[in-house]
């Protein structure tokens, strides 16, 4: 009983302090920081920056009213165009999911705040505009290196300044980013013996200050340990420059040089030739010296499609190999088109490879065939100056 009546006395007594000890507001000082508010938000102007454009969406960074409660975002799909209010967010971030790859965007943002019940708004930000992004590769394969290595390949898309390349490990899992790729191929090393990895790549570029992402390639598998899927039509390239060696007699001609299909590698040559002429430069000249790396290149781009050799060395020792003495050189790599047409309009389509056989520096050219038992053809280009 004892200890009931004194936790009521001291409850009471806890009771009694709150009535007694009120709290206090002081009216003039909370209207005076509300209308300082007010005026802040109303003569602010926040700023609006891009930072990202995917095919479906994009994600803006703003800033500049310190007092802001938050900013609505505008669209327009002309700059003098009508806005149309498509959102709001409370943090300096903002996303739209709502666009197209193939529409260009204009947009406005203005900050607001609630004073007294009512909802203030800022001036508007300058616009921002955002351009259309690029596509997807049209194709998209894999093939295993080994146990523990793939290389994936995939199709040039208008525009791009590299691609981003993901990979899974099932086909509707998580794909993590693993790399970026300036050239069509990329190859994933370090993997497990007996897997089965998924991939997909987008095309990458900046504008203005704006990262750009195409849209998603389809998704493609493979397997390790020597599984590989259908090889599709995909080239790679790459220009280098070759240390200057003292010049040999040409090397006795190899097995690949003895089962050479000069009939394809004549008609590539052919239509290289009429794609430089329309161009305006000088044809290039079928080179022996050339044709024997080309040709061995060809065979060593079955075991591994990359500029990178079977030995792990760059490509460009092959020329040491065969006694070639070059300054300038460059190699274009192809596998999967199976006539001498659409490997020529593969390369012309890729502006890495058109640069290549554009160049006007070179003036020597060394073409590499080789077909695998699938009957998949497997082609080289040796420039030289």
């Amino acid at each position: 009983m004892k200890r009931f009546v004194a936790t009521s006395i001291l409850t009471l007594a806890l009771i009694s302090t709150s009535i007694y000890n009120p709290i206090v507001f002081n009216a003039n000082a909370t209207q005076t920081a509300q209308a300082a508010t007010a005026s802040q938000i109303k003569t602010g102007r926040p700023a609006l920056t891009a930072t990202n454009r995917t095919a479906t969406t994009v994600t803006f960074k703003i800033n500049g009213v310190n007092a802001a409660d938050g900013y609505k975002i505008y669209r327009a799909v002309k700059r003098d165009g009508t806005y149309q209010y498509i959102g709001y967010t409370k943090s300096n971030s903002y996303t739209d999911k709502k666009v197209k790859a193939a529409g260009t965007y204009y947009y406005k943002a203005r900050a607001y705040d609630i004073v007294k019940g009512k909802k203030v708004n800022s001036k508007y930000s300058t616009v921002t505009v955002v351009t259309p992004t690029m596509g997807k590769p049209s194709f998209i394969t894999a093939k295993a290196i080994g146990k523990s290595s793939v290389a994936i390949v995939w199709s040039n898309v208008k525009n791009a300044k590299s691609y981003n390349v993901y990979r899974s490990t099932s086909v509707n899992g998580t794909y993590k980013y693993i790399g970026n790729a300036t050239c069509n191929s990329y190859t994933d090393d370090g993997l497990s013996d007996g897997t089965t990895y998924y991939y997909r790549v987008r095309a990458a570029k900046v504008n203005n200050g704006t990262k750009y992402f195409g849209a998603y390639s389809d998704k493609t598998s493979v397997t390790t340990a020597g599984a590989e899927v259908t090889p599709t039509q995909i080239p790679t390239q790459t220009p280098t420059k070759v240390p200057t060696q003292t010049p040999t007699k040409t090397p006795t001609p190899t097995s690949s040089e003895q089962t050479y299909d000069s009939s394809f590698a004549s008609q590539v040559l052919k239509l290289v030739n009429i794609e430089r002429k329309n161009g305006g430069l000088s044809e290039l000249t079928m080179s022996k010296a050339l044709t024997a790396p080309a040709n061995k290149r060809a065979e060593e781009i079955v075991q591994s499609f990359s500029h990178t050799r079977p030995n792990g060395t760059a490509w460009s020792t092959v020329l040491n190999e065969f006694n070639v003495s070059v300054t300038t050189a460059g190699e274009n790599l192809a596998y999967g088109y199976n006539t001498p047409e659409a490997v020529v309009e593969g390369w012309m389509n890729s502006p890495g490879h058109r640069a290549n056989i554009m160049n006007a520096k070179f003036r020597n050219i060394g073409i590499g065939v080789y077909k695998d038992s699938n009957g998949t053809v497997y082609a080289t280009q040796l420039f030289s100056n």
